[in-house]
């Protein structure tokens, strides 16, 4: 496919064409291409193409400094960005792990034997919340590495996440999808997607006022030419700041540090896929994750 044939189909009746032509753009649009795809996205009323469009032009309307050299060798600019973007975090993230690690075991190590009654004490009880903070930060270094694409069945790994995340009874979870579902992402990444996102639906589920079991329903399946996966809550949906609680640090729940959704939309960015937050008609909320199967939508 090139430029020509990807702009005629920004036009085209079949979501999936259009799809691909969005993708097209996404990896191989130049400036000169900015005006048809403003006017694709002002025709576009399917979310997931409006996000493709959107990650074209926001690349092209903010080259990178690098962009001279990208454009000498045969990768994508999007896949140039993208491993940039993730190699510069998970390097950061190395580096608070290797420096705070031993320096958080050796403050536990000394406070364990000077402070009587210790673990019933407020030091270990900060000292384990460091611990998370640190856990989180290696999930998200995690998130962040260049993906590993391989072959799976994501019906086996939604049976782990369940049996992970949810084993303990407190909510009945309903699982609905082909199986076995065979499709090719880096799955481990995509099981710490998946979690963050069962993990949340629990919780916002889970409430002391229920007069009967929570339940959380979890859908898979292709769709415009696309692999998605669904996690839908009965819990009381989502806040009015929704659009801004994937971002690192940001959330509603006390306790946390805010890095859950963030790490799941670092997942989706590596792996070209996206995250999307959105409250049900009916109440409770619903997690989505796209990405792309075996389609090959470049060709």
């Amino acid at each position: 496919m090139d430029a020509a044939q990807a702009g005629l189909l920004l036009s085209s009746r079949s979501v999936t064409e259009r799809l691909r032509a969005a993708r097209y753009f996404q990896r191989h649009g130049t400036r000169a291409d900015l005006d048809r795809l403003n006017r694709a996205i002002q025709l576009e009323r399917v979310h997931w193409i409006r996000v493709a469009l959107r990650s074209s032009i926001s690349r092209l309307q903010t080259p990178s400094i690098g962009q001279s050299l990208i454009s000498q060798v045969d990768e994508s600019q999007d896949d140039l960005a993208r491993d940039a973007n993730s190699k510069a975090m998970e390097e950061v993230a190395g580096i608070i792990l290797h420096e705070l690690g031993p320096v958080v075991g050796t403050i536990r190590m000394h406070s364990s034997r000077e402070i009587p009654d210790f673990h019933a004490s407020k030091t270990n009880e900060a000292i384990e919340r460091l611990r998370a903070l640190l856990d989180a930060i290696r999930r998200l270094k995690k998130a962040a590495s260049v993906p590993e694409l391989l072959e799976f069945d994501l019906s086996s790994l939604v049976n782990s996440v369940v049996r992970d995340e949810a084993g303990s009874g407190a909510v009945e979870i309903k699982l609905a999808g082909p199986r076995p579902f065979a499709v090719r992402a880096d799955q481990d990444t995509l099981y710490i997607a998946i979690a963050n996102g069962l993990r949340n639906a629990v919780e916002a589920s889970l409430s002391p006022d229920a007069v009967r079991l929570p339940e959380i329903s979890i859908t898979w399946g292709r769709a415009g030419g696309e692999c998605f996966l669904g996690i839908l809550d009965s819990g009381n949906g989502l806040p009015e700041n929704a659009s801004l609680i994937a971002n690192i640090g940001t959330t509603n729940k006390v306790g946390h540090f805010g890095f859950g959704l963030a790490t799941a939309q670092q997942v989706m960015d590596c792996l070209s896929g996206s995250m999307l937050l959105s409250n049900r008609p009916g109440g409770g909320a619903m997690f989505e994750l796209r990405w792309s199967g075996f389609e090959n939508l470049d060709n």
